[in-house]
């Protein structure tokens, strides 16, 4: 039976319980706020996204539906970064780049580590890619745009040429597919290609479709450093959660890019039975011993693809080779050993 005199002591109590209360729940709000406030980018260990995917293509996943999860990983993968940090460094101080900039993705959970991913580059052979991407957004408003036939007619420039020794070029004289045309634009990142397949997709198309991948080339061209490893990896995942192109085409788009005849960058870096949908870039310039190498797509490491590109400047294409391999490989190992736990 309460009495008035228990009352009495019960009322203070009360007030006292829900102040000590309020002091744990502000500061319960305040430890959420200050967590809210940390850097994205890094891998910690507090609620991330889940992805629900389709699955049923080889070369893309596509998302369904998301929830949040409490990664079991994290603590593991935080040391991410500063394993690569620490390789840049080391190859600053030994004079193998001037600047290097890299941008990772588990595709699966969403985690991202940046190291000076806000930095711009001149994307080169890059933009291939989003031109790619309106050749076959095209294909979707018109079915038979990839059967187009265009004759190769054009003289082989050699100022046109990559710099890369396996390349197989157009032939003069021949009858080629718009699809024919894009896989030897990727694949092996001809330049010839490239201008005709913007020719056939046309510059409206092209532009538009840039424009919707956050990549604005307006009076700027490949020589100008506008580009980020950020910005342009979004390009990528657009593909892999197949949200730009349809399902098909986002397939087929990756499928292409996984025949790159470049193997020096972060396929070196990677086991020779794992997949890698990339495509590469180079920038030299006539007046400057500067060089830029960048080489950007998705590992499709089992149980966890990912996304990583790598951007650098320099003045030996070898030398940026090495290190864009070399961070490759620091990212596989790590994964690979995270997977594995």
């Amino acid at each position: 039976m309460i009495t008035e005199k228990n009352k009495i002591v019960a009322i203070p109590l009360l007030v006292m319980a829900g102040m000590v209360a309020g002091f744990f729940v502000r500061g319960f709000f305040s430890k959420m706020f200050e967590q809210a406030l940390e850097p994205s980018r890094a891998f910690v260990e507090m609620e991330q996204t889940r992805e629900v995917r389709a699955g049923g293509y080889e070369f893309i996943n596509p998302l369904l539906e998301c929830d949040n999860f409490n990664p079991i990983r994290g603590s593991a993968l935080v040391t991410l970064e500063s394993d690569i940090n620490a390789y840049i460094q080391k190859a600053l101080l030994e004079n193998k780049a001037q600047h290097v900039s890299v941008y990772f993705r588990d595709l699966n959970n969403g985690p991202w580590v940046g190291i000076n991913e806000d930095e711009k580059y001149s994307p080169a052979s890059l933009l291939k890619v989003p031109l790619a991407i309106a050749a076959l957004k095209r294909a979707e408003l018109e079915p038979y745009f990839l059967n187009k036939q265009v004759k190769y007619q054009t003289q082989q420039s050699a100022k046109a040429l990559p710099n890369m020794n396996d390349t197989v070029y157009l032939k003069q004289g021949k009858v080629y597919s718009i699809e024919e045309l894009v896989e030897h634009m990727v694949v092996g990142s001809d330049n010839e290609a490239m201008m005709l397949v913007l020719k056939n997709t046309g510059e409206g198309l092209t532009g538009k479709v840039m424009g919707d991948l956050g990549i604005n080339k307006t009076g700027k061209d490949n020589k100008n450093d506008f580009v980020s490893v950020r910005e342009y990896s979004s390009m990528f995942r657009l593909l892999f959660n197949a949200t730009y192109l349809s399902k098909e085409k986002s397939d087929m788009l990756l499928g292409i890019m996984s025949r790159s005849k470049y193997t020096d960058g972060l396929v070196a870096g990677v086991p020779p039975d794992v997949k890698v949908s990339h495509k590469f870039g180079e920038r030299a310039f006539d007046n400057s011993a500067t060089r830029q190498l960048h080489d950007c797509g998705i590992v499709y490491m089992s149980g966890t693809p990912y996304l990583l590109c790598v951007m650098t400047r320099g003045d030996d294409f070898k030398e940026l080779t090495s290190v864009i391999a070399e961070i490759s490989e620091i990212v596989y190992t790590k994964m690979y050993s995270v997977s594995k736990r």
